[in-house]
């Protein structure tokens, strides 16, 4: 770096870069920094005899739900007849004329997924449905369903490959290139621990992170029949015994 800098000052360079394939040590670069120089590494994750490899710091923010009330309350002047041999939020539900709406986590994973003002981390209080059938073994019968939403975000940091071709400046840390392109980003395997680097961070400390990209992702809840039985595997407890009806003293 001295006899690169002797070298500026002789030609009378308006500027001096050095550039490395294999980046600087410490004490180059403030050398180069004392002295005006510029520092960069030259970056090509593809190229086989230059390939380097590059990683960014990305936070992940993950917005779920944490729990879930389901309130079934009946309808004015109609019995309430509430099935207990299966999980809530398995309860097939039916409009007026008999056409079949799916489960009620259906009901709400349509909400859910679609309506962002319920991703905002807190208490969410959700009318899913004013009037509708649900199915229990007496026939099927009226009801109201509300649910009550806790929803929280996570947060993880960590190390995100890249492909670039391009030049990363040891003194500011910054990278040009005319193109950049990430790794595929992989929640599941990010919020499970499974990918080194990745840590979970509190709330409070996200807005002191530095990192160069952030993604927000958020929990997908089934919207068919399909989706709810990949659903019920991974996520529904054993149901209870059989109920029978519940009907009202007075119209609500």
């Amino acid at each position: 770096m001295g006899a690169f800098d002797s070298v500026d000052r002789d030609v009378r360079a308006n500027k001096g870069v050095m550039i490395s394939t294999s980046g600087f040590t410490p004490a180059a670069i403030e050398l180069a920094r004392v002295h005006g120089i510029t520092t960069k590494t030259y970056l090509d994750t593809e190229n086989i005899d230059w390939k380097t490899g590059v990683t960014i710091p990305v936070l992940l923010s993950y917005t779920k739900i944490e729990g879930i009330s389901t309130r079934f309350s009946s309808v004015p002047f109609r019995p309430m007849v509430m099935p207990t041999n299966v999980h809530p939020s398995l309860i097939e539900a039916f409009s007026e004329d008999g056409t079949p709406l799916g489960p009620v986590i259906v009901l709400l994973g349509k909400r859910w997924n679609h309506d962002t003002t319920l991703h905002v981390p807190g208490e969410h209080a959700v009318v899913l449905a004013e009037d509708v059938l649900l199915q229990s073994a007496q026939g099927r019968h009226h009801a109201k369903i509300n649910v009550v939403l806790q929803v929280r975000e996570h947060h993880y940091l960590g190390p995100l490959p890249i492909k670039i071709v391009g030049f990363r400046d040891e003194q500011d840390g910054s990278i040009s290139a005319r193109e950049m392109k990430t790794d595929f980003i992989d929640p599941a395997r990010i919020m499970s621990g499974e990918l080194p680097g990745w840590k979970e961070i509190h709330a409070e400390d996200r807005t002191q992170i530095e990192c160069l990209l952030r993604f927000g992702v958020s929990e997908y809840l089934p919207e068919t029949t399909e989706e709810t039985e990949l659903w019920k595997r991974q996520q529904v407890p054993k149901p209870g015994p059989n109920s029978g009806p519940i009907t009202p003293k007075r119209a609500l």
